[in-house]
């Protein structure tokens, strides 16, 4: 998932509308299959390759697999460890499955909400994995991953991106989103993540196997209810060395799965060689009064709409050398808060302006807001690291709490 520190609280050709490229991916019946998968929680969440090993069994084909993965790794972060191009080269695969990060490398926070919006720096690593493993005869493919559950509109995003890295890296894809969608229509949200909205249940996980096995074998006509195998940690993704159920479906959701991947290829989705828009972003309100020092002198505080748990800013304004300051406090929930002295504020006639140096891993936060009238102010604030892979915009609101003390 995504990584982000702010308080100690965080620890941060083109593919066709189908599920898979018909012309790429090609079964072959008759023979055992091995399987490399290269990802993350995503991937590894209630050992997703072992439930598809149980799927091919039941459907008479002998699937073997093994598995490259840790939490929140990237595939920079794959090549950077070495463990996949060893895994790729140390052993002869028919395929060579690559899943993402959720965010793509790149963590982006609107309002608090963790959004996709447009990165190539990804793509080069794909470009990578995957002519390794052509080099060693396997067919490399692109295992696309769902949109988090509150930013279900990032799906369009998601696909595209994975269809780029499909052109420049000569690979097949796999899109879980339309048939993920399908079921999420029977079966609802809750049988598809975990509270976190961001992480598989082991029904989403099934679904994600099953997947799988369709388009690498081209057959799937049983798909069992109980499936077990090795016990794997969900943090890092360790294995545990013990045998537990990894997923368990009733009869309807067996039958619900195996509707949405039927219909999968022909799943109406929004075409994924045009770039959706960029997540939308919040705007400065409209002011509801002039700006002026006096007005503001004292103590403002409100909630904090920028990190993926709730913040409280308070700002506390006063006159300094040179024209007005402010001190300023950020505190997270359930964390301690972080704070700055004396930052400087621009006053112009409709907003005011000020920095926090204190933003996520070594960010500065900005500052925008207007007053909407004698007791209260609102504006909009946003980080973005030199790197351009951290970067967030959200919303804050502030009622005076404490008015200055008249001079003399």
């Amino acid at each position: 998932m995504s990584r982000l520190i702010f308080l100690p609280i965080l620890s941060l050709a083109l593919a066709t509308a189908g599920a898979a490229r018909a012309d790429c991916l090609k079964a072959r019946p008759g023979r055992p299959l091995s399987v490399l998968f290269v990802g993350n929680s995503y991937t590894y969440f209630h050992n997703m390759p072992e439930i598809a090993e149980a799927i091919a069994r039941a459907n008479g084909v002998e699937l073997s697999t093994r598995l490259v993965a840790s939490g929140g790794a990237t595939l920079h972060d794959h090549l950077d460890s070495g463990d996949a191009l060893a895994a790729i080269r140390g052993g002869r695969w028919d395929y060579v499955l690559l899943q993402e990060q959720s965010g793509f490398g790149d963590t982006y926070l609107v309002d608090g909400r963790f959004r996709v919006r447009s990165t190539a720096s990804w793509i080069a690593d794909a470009r990578t994995l995957a002519a390794a493993a052509r080099a060693q005869g396997a067919t490399p493919v692109l295992l696309a991953h769902w949109a988090m559950r509150d930013s279900a509109e990032d799906q369009p995003m998601i696909d595209h991106l994975y269809s780029r890295a499909v052109a420049a890296a000569g690979a097949c894809l796999i899109r879980t989103g339309p048939a993920r969608l399908a079921a999420e229509r029977s079966l609802g949200r809750k049988a598809l993540y975990i509270e976190d909205g961001s992480h598989p249940t082991p029904v989403a996980s099934y679904l994600v196997a099953a997947l799988v096995v369709r388009e690498l074998t081209g057959r799937i006509t049983s798909l069992p209810a109980r499936v077990s195998g090795e016990a794997i940690e969900q943090d890092e993704g360790k294995r545990l060395g013990r045998t537990e159920t990894l997923a368990e479906l009733t009869g309807a959701q067996v039958r619900t799965i195996r509707s949405a991947i039927a219909g999968a290829e022909t799943a109406a989705v929004a075409p994924v060689d045009t770039q959706p828009p960029e997540p939308s972003t919040p705007a400065l309100p409209r002011p509801g009064g002039p700006v002026t020092a006096s007005a503001l002198v004292g103590r403002w505080s409100g909630p904090l709409k920028l990190y993926p748990v709730p913040a409280t800013l308070t700002v506390t304004f006063h006159a300094a050398a040179g024209g007005l300051a402010a001190d300023v406090r950020v505190q997270g929930d359930g964390g301690e808060a972080r704070g700055v002295m004396d930052a400087p504020v621009t006053v112009s006639p409709r907003s005011l302006a000020f920095a926090f140096p204190k933003g996520p891993n070594g960010t500065t936060v900005q500052f925008r807001g207007v007053l909407t009238g004698r007791a209260g102010l609102a504006g909009v604030a946003g980080f973005e690291s030199p790197a351009h892979d951290l970067g967030g915009v959200g919303t804050w609101r502030a009622a005076r709490v404490e008015a200055s003390a008249p001079s003399g």
